[in-house]
């Protein structure tokens, strides 16, 4: 990346990259690399020239130095703009309208993964109507059984995961005392040091996390290379029922 800005208005960034102009229009959707590049720009001429660089990011407007010192201006769609404010104002409903009226790809995403960083499951099935628009039937289906779990803490931390924020997703469960959860999602997304960490740190489940890491290293045919968990396992008596039967009582 050779020059960037960011949008002087909202949240959206413009960057110089081999020889094109990016516009990531939903720079928060970076935790998927599919959905970052259906909700960006890529502008490429030969009128740039080389070693452009971006000279400001204003409004609906790129501004770019060729190397001779010239300015070349680079309009672009004022939807995303408008989608941002609407979300920002809490206007979801007219953040809906306006997708629905203009059925661009890009509009879609963003609102796919603005309402899923939202922090609020009532939007949920916005999100799955968006993520259907742009055909990522998996993330609807995840949304469907999104709903299914049992308490609203689990609902705000799987919507979370959705949006690409284990962190946040990890401290709701523990903030509602869900350390069992915190530690399985951990470990479902093979955060291995941070699953055996919680499970130290409050004293319980630490033989689950040992045996789905066992299960998972068996199903690579790799032998246990990590210190921690070499140490731990002579200390631990892994009862591989009882470990079953509670990842079953979970729906795992």
């Amino acid at each position: 990346m050779q020059s960037f800005q960011w949008n002087t208005e909202e949240n959206m960034l413009a960057a110089i990259q081999d020889i094109y102009v990016i516009i990531w229009y939903f720079p928060t959707a970076c935790f998927n690399t599919s959905l970052l590049n259906m909700s960006s720009l890529e502008y490429n001429s030969p009128e740039l020239g080389r070693g452009p660089r971006i000279n400001y990011f204003i409004g609906n407007f790129v501004s770019v130095r060729r190397a001779d010192g010239s300015l070349i201006n680079i309009p672009i769609s004022p939807f995303p703009s408008l989608l941002h404010r609407h979300i920002q104002n809490n206007k979801w409903d007219d953040a809906l309208r306006l997708c629905r009226l203009i059925k661009e790809k890009i509009l879609w995403t963003g609102l796919a993964v603005l309402a899923t960083q939202s922090n609020n499951i009532d939007l949920l099935d916005m999100a799955a109507e968006a993520f259907s628009e742009i055909r990522q039937y998996d993330k609807v289906y995840y949304i469907d059984h999104i709903k299914t779990l049992p308490s609203k803490a689990q609902q705000m931390a799987a919507t979370a995961l959705l949006g690409g924020s284990l962190q946040n997703a990890e401290s709701i469960l523990l903030h509602n005392g869900l350390v069992y959860q915190a530690i399985l999602i951990n470990t479902q997304l093979h955060q291995w040091n941070r699953a055996l960490e919680l499970a130290v740190k409050h004293k319980t489940h630490s033989d689950t996390v040992l045996y789905l890491r066992e299960k998972y290293l068996s199903a690579l045919n790799k032998e246990e290379n990590n210190p921690q968990f070499i140490n731990i396992r002579n200390t631990i008596n892994v009862d591989a029922e009882k470990v079953v039967q509670r990842l079953m009582e979970e729906n795992l």
